[in-house]
């Protein structure tokens, strides 16, 4: 059996390009019309409160978290 682990890992500004792919795989190209996508545009996550889950190496998940402007 394979036991596939999720590990949890601050996020850093390497992994940008791997959470937008894994955004267009999930929401596809509809994404920019979402709320959430309007409010974070131009603003930068706060790497001190966001989260990246992978299993070994594959990006599985993201929180990113922006300030409140």
């Amino acid at each position: 059996m394979i036991d596939l682990v999720i590990k949890f890992f601050p996020m850093t500004a390497a992994d940008e390009a791997q959470i937008e792919k894994l955004d267009e795989r999930a929401f596809g190209p509809g994404r920019y019309a979402r709320t959430a996508y309007r409010l974070r545009e131009g603003v930068a996550p706060d790497l001190s409160l966001s989260f990246v889950a992978r299993v070994g190496t594959l990006l599985v998940g993201a929180n990113r978290m922006t300030n409140i402007l």
